[in-house]
C-alpha cells in the first residue's frame, strides 16, 4: 500500500475491508479493491446474485479517494446507498437471464467515468472498495408457474394455472397473473395465452416497460393493475386445513377477482366457498366461516387502528398567563395583546459600478446590490 494512503485505510478501515453484513430485508456485500476493473466487479456481482434465492434489488457504490489538485489534500469518499453509485437505478434481478444480462452491461462500461466529484477542483486518484446492496423482494417477483402442493392441486375452487392445459407443457414465464385475469375477463382454459398476452401489452404500455424486460407483477403492483384494468382485487393464502388468509386488498371493492397466492405463483379463485372453509381477517386474525362474513367486518374492523396513550389525552401547555393565574396574577385579555405589527420596509438597488468588485477567473461581476 502507497505510503501516501496509508492514513485513509487506516481512518476509514471499517467502510474500506471487505465484510457481509446480513438483515432481515437486505445484504450488503463489501469487496477492498486493488484496482478499479469493470471485469473486477463484473465477477463479483456475478458471485453474489447466483447466490441469491429470491428476486432482488441490487444497488453497486464504490469508495474513493480523490485529490484536490489545488491544494494536494487527497479526501476520501465512501460508499453507500445513495451516494457514489454505479447506476442512478437499481437493478431488478429476477431469473438467470437479468444476470447475465447486468453482468454483461457491467463489463462494458468505463468505471472512471462514472466517479462522482465535489466539484471540478478534484481529481480521481484511486478506488479503494466496491459495495453490493442487496434487497430482497420476499415474496416476489410473482409469475413463473410453481409446483403446487396437494392441498391447492386438488382444490375445486382453484384454476392452478401451473401449466398449459392445451399443451400440457409448464409454464415457465411470468404471466399467471394475466392468466388470471385473462380467465376473470371470459376466456378458456385452452384459449387463454392470446388475451394474456393483449392483457400483458397493455399493462406493459401503462406502466412504460418493455414486454420483452417483463419480470412479473409483484404484490406491490397490484393496485397499480387493479386501476389500469378496472378491477377489483382480492388475494389469498390457504394452509393445508383450508384456513384461508387475506393478503391484499385492492382500494376498488367493486368487479372483484380473486387470486390465491402460493409463494410466486397466483392461482385462479373460480369459486370461493369451493376454495376455502374459513377466512381469517389480516387485522384481527378473527374467522369466519363465510367470505361474505369476512367482507362484511373487513369494512369495520378497527383492530389495527388501536392506540394506547398510557399519559392520559393531550393538554397544551400553559401560558405565562395562565401561570401568572396560579399566584393571583389576572392580566385582562385587552393588555395580552399588541393591536399593531411591527415592519420593516428596506429598498435596494443594482449599482453598475463594480470597479471596488475583483473579478476571478470564473466570475465576472456586473451589478452590485446595495441598500439605497
Amino acid at each position: 500500500l502507497d505510503e501516501d494512503y496509508r492514513d485513509i485505510y487506516s481512518r476509514f478501515q471499517k467502510y474500506i475491508e471487505s465484510s457481509i453484513k446480513t438483515g432481515s430485508v437486505s445484504t450488503t456485500y463489501n469487496f477492498q479493491l486493488v484496482d478499479l476493473s469493470s471485469d473486477v466487479v463484473a465477477d463479483y456481482t456475478e458471485q453474489i446474485l447466483s447466490r441469491q434465492v429470491n428476486t432482488c434489488k441490487v444497488r453497486i457504490g464504490f469508495g474513493y479517494i480523490l485529490r484536490n489538485v489545488e491544494t494536494g489534500e487527497l479526501a476520501f469518499y465512501w460508499s453507500s446507498r445513495n451516494n457514489q453509485l454505479l447506476f442512478d437505478r437499481p437493478e431488478t434481478i429476477n431469473s438467470l437471464h437479468d444476470i447475465n444480462r447486468f453482468v454483461d452491461n457491467i463489463r462494458n462500461v468505463d468505471m472512471k467515468s462514472h466517479v462522482i466529484y465535489p466539484n471540478s477542483k478534484f481529481s480521481f486518484v484511486k478506488a479503494t472498495n466496491v459495495t453490493f446492496y442487496v434487497t430482497h423482494l420476499l415474496g416476489t417477483s410473482i409469475g413463473a408457474g410453481d409446483v403446487l402442493p396437494d392441498h391447492l392441486m386438488n382444490n375445486k375452487g382453484l384454476y392452478s394455472l401451473v401449466k398449459s392445459n392445451h399443451s400440457g407443457q409448464p409454464y415457465k414465464d411470468s404471466l399467471c397473473f394475466f392468466r388470471c385475469l385473462a380467465l376473470y375477463k371470459g376466456a378458456s382454459l385452452r384459449g387463454l395465452e392470446k388475451p394474456t398476452k393483449d392483457l400483458l401489452t397493455l399493462y406493459c404500455n401503462h406502466v412504460g416497460v418493455d414486454t420483452k424486460e417483463f419480470a412479473g407483477v409483484t404484490i406491490y403492483d397490484l393496485e397499480t393493475a387493479s386501476t389500469i384494468f378496472d378491477v377489483g382485487i382480492n388475494v389469498y393464502e390457504q394452509v393445508e386445513e383450508k384456513s384461508t388468509k387475506l393478503l391484499f386488498r385492492s382500494l376498488k371493492q367493486d368487479n372483484i377477482m380473486y387470486l390465491n397466492l402460493h409463494k410466486e405463483h397466483f392461482s385462479y379463485i373460480k369459486c370461493l366457498d369451493l376454495y376455502s372453509s374459513s377466512f381469517c381477517c389480516p387485522k384481527c386474525k378473527k374467522i369466519f366461516k363465510r367470505h361474505y362474513l369476512l367482507k362484511r367486518h373487513i369494512a369495520t374492523c378497527d383492530a389495527s387502528t388501536k392506540r394506547l396513550y398510557c399519559s392520559g389525552r393531550y393538554q397544551p401547555t400553559d401560558s405565562v398567563f395562565d401561570s401568572l393565574e396560579m399566584y393571583g396574577i389576572s392580566i385582562p385579555h385587552e393588555l395580552r395583546y399588541y393591536e399593531y405589527r411591527i415592519c420593516f420596509d428596506i429598498e435596494c438597488f443594482m449599482n453598475q459600478d463594480t470597479s471596488i468588485i475583483q473579478d476571478t477567473e470564473r466570475v465576472s461581476f456586473t451589478l452590485k446590490h446595495e441598500l439605497a
